[in-house]
This record gives structure tokens, sequence and C-alpha cells, in this order.
């Protein structure tokens, strides 16, 4: 009888929710002191009795199946205000119904970070693991990506970090991402490990892929069972084609459905990846485990689901549930012959359902086209589509950081300073601290899926922090920086200021006049000047960078009091546009409005404004 592995693995995490306010008050800038702060998420939902965390170990052991847990060290700090989740996630690590996986401390992208970057973020998450939940890693280790985000040039860095194997994302649909150069097929790979090396072939790791069709199907009963939830996400079913099979049918899909039927639709993907899965072949369960609000609904469904599968053991194939560790060490004595895989960049974006960010749509993995226009090759041209925007902005201050001041020392403290300081960061060494923002500026929550305004403004808080601190250090050795670099800059304003102020205005005027809704319009024009003058700001940069490419001297802390002021405008502007949202006395019709109009915009524009700025530089 044919037998087929299942692991469920999950990734957690929340973002220092209270930080920003901590941060905005510590600027000592009255403007920015008074900008809108997020709402704590996870208190609120910890507060009202969900714990999601504990229901999913209980979960865990009603069903007798282990569970995998990447969890952040964000998460982990917050929930230190949990005494009693905490002990049960503990007594889960003690009792093996969870099994750690490595993951990175703050959900940092792994495109942003330097190879001692990523060691450390690993390195913090390993101690966090074990300080706090006791938890000693043993070979061999396992590792989940922030975003299940892969890059070649990492392997050296996660084999210096003691990883022994990775959770590489799916390949159904991106088989053109990877090349089986050895021991085998594209077949050979889709549910059993291979071998990844390094870029000169120096260092080896395991890859076990994830189930595309386990993994992400279960968003389909989801969406159609609670259309209200998927609402607030962009995926209004009904208004526009939302997952995959209504961009290739044109036809709505059924809504909405019991939980009944989400439960058998969901075995039945399950059954369909069992018949395909190929005998000792694993069928690797991976997603978030809040599920962007529906975590909880997740994990009955995944309940439910599983509890039908394990009363019908006697039917083909034989199923067994483990851990991804358990499995891996299966491979031990063969894995010399494992297939070898290449490849540069894959993570699990996009996937079944079309995503609505803020310069329009993104086509769901599988769909070629969509108004006769094709789609699909944005993610072939850069795979990491949804996080690359950061990079402008990010590299700008890797520049300042590196280049400018020389601050290339590793990190020469432990997590715990950071997290027995309460990551504050006022008494931190002026070089850590200036590291330590920047490193948050990584984070991928900051920049995808749908970056919404509070998340987005914090890289640029980061970014004016980290000016004021460049500020105070006496530079070492200044270079200007690439002026078209500096030019890109100017998509910040354009995507992330203007497309909204464009999807809020049709919004507005569906709500009622400049007079009724008054205060909504008083915000929406400051925020307009502040668009306005965040180009502005950036042209100052490029002309300050210019005395530097002359050989001026004395220019620099000018050239970082621009990017000061342009990191500030930025953070106003957002927040200017945040208090329209707040002043329209209807948010929810707004954000109707809002989904609407991102749907209408495609294809998408920042690639297109990508590759115009790509294409300049080659002419």
């Amino acid at each position: 009888m044919k037998e087929v592995y299942i692991s469920l693995n999950f990734h957690a995490h929340e973002p220092l929710w209270d930080m920003p306010e901590r941060l905005y008050k510590a600027t000592s800038d009255a403007e920015l002191a008074e900008m809108l702060t997020p709402p704590n998420y996870l208190s609120a939902r910890m507060e009202s009795g969900d714990d999601l965390y504990s229901f999913a170990i209980r979960v865990s052991r009603e069903l007798d199946i282990p569970f995998g847990l990447e969890i952040s060290n964000e998460l982990i700090y917050q929930l230190q205000a949990y005494e009693a989740t905490l002990e049960t996630i503990k007594k889960g690590f003690e009792e093996k119904f969870l099994h750690p996986l490595l993951g990175h401390a703050h959900h940092t992208h792994i495109q942003f970070l330097t190879e001692e970057e990523l060691i450390q973020e690993i390195e913090w998450n390993r101690e966090a693991l074990h300080t706090v939940f006791g938890v000693e890693l043993t070979s061999p280790v396992g590792y989940f990506p922030t975003e299940c985000s892969l890059e070649a040039r990492a392997i050296p860095a996660l084999k210096a970090s003691g990883v022994d194997y990775v959770i590489f994302p799916h390949i159904e649909n991106q088989e053109h991402l990877i090349r089986v150069v050895e021991g085998g097929s594209i077949s050979d790979v889709l549910f059993k490990p291979f071998s990844l090396y390094s870029p000169d072939k120096s260092d080896r790791i395991i890859a076990v892929p994830r189930s595309y069709t386990v993994s992400q199907q279960i968003w389909r009963p989801l969406t159609k069972y609670l259309p209200a939830k998927a609402n607030w996400q962009g995926y209004c079913l009904g208004l526009f084609p939302v997952l995959d099979e209504e961009f290739i049918t044109g036809k709505t899909v059924r809504y909405p459905i019991t939980f009944a039927e989400a439960v058998e639709e969901y075995l039945s993907f399950v059954k369909d990846a069992l018949s395909r899965c190929p005998d000792n072949g694993l069928l690797l369960f991976v997603q978030d485990l809040e599920l962007m609000g529906v975590g909880r609904e997740m994990f009955e469904v995944l309940r439910a689901t599983f509890k039908k599968l394990k009363e019908n053991r006697e039917k083909e194939p034989n199923v067994i549930f483990t851990t991804l560790r358990d499995y891996v060490e299966m491979f031990s004595e063969t894995e010399s012959s494992l297939p070898e895989v290449e490849f540069d960049k894959i993570c699990w974006a996009p996937e079944i359902h079309g995503e609505l960010r803020v310069d329009g749509l993104y086509l769901p993995l599988g769909v070629k086209r969509y108004r006769d226009i094709s789609g699909s090759e944005i993610y072939t041209n850069d795979p990491f589509i949804f996080w690359t925007p950061g990079r402008h902005l990010i590299d700008l201050f890797a520049h300042l950081i590196h280049t400018w001041l020389r601050l290339v020392k590793p990190f020469q403290f432990t997590w715990a300073t950071l997290s027995d300081s309460g990551y504050d960061l006022s008494e931190l060494d002026t070089r850590i601290k200036i590291k330590i923002l920047h490193l948050l500026q990584k984070r991928a929550c900051n920049w995808g899926w749908r970056p919404e305004e509070d998340r987005q403004k914090w890289s640029f808080l980061y970014g004016y922090l980290i000016s004021k601190e460049l500020l105070r250090v006496d530079a070492m050795e200044i270079k200007s920086y690439e002026e078209r670099e500096l030019k890109s800059l100017v998509m910040y304003p354009l995507i992330f200021l203007d497309m909204r102020l464009r999807y809020l205005k049709r919004g507005l005027h569906e709500l009622g006049t400049e007079h009724e809704v008054h205060d909504a319009w008083k915000n929406f024009h400051i925020a307009e000047k502040l668009s306005a003058k965040v180009k502005e700001d950036i042209e100052d940069l490029v002309h300050a960078n210019r005395r530097l490419i002359e050989g001026e001297k004395g220019p620099e802390k000018d050239m970082i009091q621009k990017i000061e002021v342009f990191c500030k405008d930025f953070c106003l502007a957002t927040d200017s546009i945040q208090k329209v949202w707040a002043a329209s006395h209807n948010p929810e019709f707004l954000v109707t409005e809002m989904y609407k109009s991102l749907h209408d915009i495609y294809p998408p524009k920042y690639p297109e404004l990508k590759e115009e700025y790509e294409r300049e530089d080659k002419e």
C-alpha cells in the first residue's frame, strides 16, 4: 500500500504594535508626536478571549497530530504579557505537540538582509526559543524563511546558522523558477526533498517543498465561508473576480457556503493531493497561523478535515502524520543522492486570490492574462515583487550606514538586551540603535502583501530616526549616491501617496459634498500638499547629492538633513491620508470603493514604473 506523509506547520508573527507610539513621542517633534498610532491587534484579540495560540495547540492535541511552529521574536516578546498562553506554548514544545522551526527574529525579508544580518536574525530567534520556551534544537534543524522567500545567495548564511533543511516554496505553477540539474526531473521534487547548493557549490542544504494544494487551497473554502471577513482583505466576492477560477471562467463562485461545505471542499483538495503524491512523498502544509484574521476558522476546518481523514485510514493510501524533522531524518542515509535543484529567487506569492495592492491588481498564480493583457511575467521578472518597493528606501540607508559611516561591525549583543529593555532603543549605543532601526525597516510586513498606511509609515519613521542619529556620528568617509537611485524615490509619493489619494477622492465624492464630509476633505487637501512637498524633498536631495558628486566639501550633513525632512514629510502625508479615513464617518464604504478602484488598475503601476526607471538607466 502506498504511504503518504502529511506535516502541518505554521508561521506566527505580530509586529511590535506599541513601538511606533513610543518612537513618535521620543522624536521630540510636535507634528510626529501627534500622528495616529495603530491599534494593538494582538492585545485586542487576547483580551477578547481569542487566544489563537492555545487554541491551535488544543487542536493539535485533539487530533494527536504534532504541529511545526516558527514564531518571531516580536510575537514572543509580546506574548510574555500573557503568562498562561506562554506556558501553554512551552508545554506544547515539551510534550512534542509543537516542533520548533527557526525563522527571522523580526520578520525581515531575505532580499533586504546582508549575510551578517541573516545569521543574526536566526541566532536571535534560536535564543528566544531557548530562553523563553526552553527549546533545545537538535539536528536536523529546520528553517522557515519569512514569506517563504528564499535566495540561493543565502545558503552559506543558513549553513553558518546551523540550519540543516529549509521549507521551500511550492513548485507547482512555479516550475520555471527552478532547474533540476542532477538526479531527477520536476516530478521528482514536487513531493520529496532535494538538495540546494550555494552558487559556488561550497555549501549544501536540504529543501522540502511546500504543497500548494494542501497549503493554499484552504483559502478557497474559507473565502466563500467567510465573505464578510474576506471583504476586509480585498477579497470582495460578487464585486469583481477574486479567486483564480473567477479570473479564468469569468463566472462568480457560489457563496456563502456552510462550514460543512467548506470542510468537504478542503477535504476534496487533500484527497486529490494524496492521489497525486508518490509513495513516501510528503504533503507539506505551511500557512500563517493568524491567516489574516481567520486563523481560528482555519484550525476549525483543519480539525474537521483531518478528523474525517483519520477515521477512514483503511482506505489507500496509508496516511502518516509526522513532523518535518522526522520526515527529513528518513533521508539521512540517502541524502547525498537527492536530486539537485538550482534556483535564484522564489517565494510563496502570489497564491489563489487576486491581490489588490496600493498600485493595483496583481493576478493569482496560474492566471496568465486578464482583460487581454498578460500579467504573469511580473512574477517571473521579480519573484519578490510584493516586497521589492522597499529596496529604494532600504538601499539608501544601507549606503548611508555602511558606506558613509562604515558601520560594518557585527551586532555584539544578545536578543535579551532588546527584550529586557522592552525594545527601548534610547539607551543603546548610537551605532547599535541605527542598525536596529535599519533592521526594522526591513520587515516584510512593512511592504507586502497589502501594506496599509500604518506599516508603510513605519519604515519612513525608522528612516527619520536613523537620519537624526547619523547627524550625531562623525563621518569617516563620504561618498555620493547613485543619482538614478535617488530619483527612483519619487515612486514612493507616486505610488503610496498619489494613488491612495486617487481612490479616496473617488470615494469621498461618492460619500458626499465637501460640506458634508468637511474634515475628511480638509485632511485630503493637506495630504495632497504634503505629497507635492515630498516630491520637492526628493529634488532637493538630488541637488545636495550632486554637490557631493562634484567634489564639494561639507554638504554631508545637509544631505542627511534633507533625507530626514523627506522621511518626516512622507510620514505626515501618510498620516493625513489615515485621518481622511477617520474623518469620513463611513470607512466601510470607503474600503469598498478603495478595492473597486484598485481592481480597475491593471496592470499594476509599480512594476511598470520600476521597468521604466531601469530602462532609462540602460539608455
